[in-house]
């Protein structure tokens, strides 16, 4: 939690809260289920990500949308990187496993599909009772474009969201 900590200006106040809503979805993400089915866990992991944007908007948009300017603390680590990693770790999972046939990019188009669908969210421009089936779409979508078979991203998809 950020309160009760001294910081000196609101860039080291962005930055602690960020710090701190990357650690909170961390923690959401790390409650999400692995399984077998490389194509559940990475919808898993997605759902989880989304989930946690549209219940924390204000804090979502803390984290990535107002980031604080960094040229004095470019050494530091960013706390995101945790979250793309475990994206691009399931992924890698699902290119060792046959189901994906893509490499790196489709992390990078993973993340800015999450980013984009909670953004929207953020704008209200998609309600929040919708992102979920927004995603699920998406999802299969995503994963038969890496190169799963239809009916495997869609039964994937289905089982770790529960539609």
């Amino acid at each position: 939690m950020v309160i009760g900590l001294e910081l000196g200006s609101m860039d080291e106040l962005r930055r602690a809260v960020r710090t701190d809503g990357f650690s909170r979805l961390d923690r959401r993400l790390d409650r999400s289920v692995a399984t077998a089915d490389p194509g559940a866990t990475l919808a898993a992991i997605a759902g989880a990500y989304v989930d946690f944007a549209v219940e924390h908007l204000h804090l979502y948009r803390a984290m990535v949308v107002e980031r604080p300017p960094g040229p004095e603390h470019r050494n530091e680590p960013d706390p995101g990187e945790l979250t793309f990693r475990r994206l691009e770790l399931r992924v890698l999972s699902g290119i060792e496993q046959g189901r994906f046939r893509v490499g790196t990019p489709a992390t990078a188009q993973l993340w800015a599909a999450l980013h984009g669908l909670a953004n929207l969210a953020l704008a209200e421009t998609v309600a929040p009772g919708q992102v979920r089936a927004v995603l699920a779409d998406l999802l299969v979508r995503l994963s038969i474009g890496y190169g799963d078979e239809p009916e495997f991203g869609q039964a994937s998809v289905d089982a770790s969201l529960g539609l």
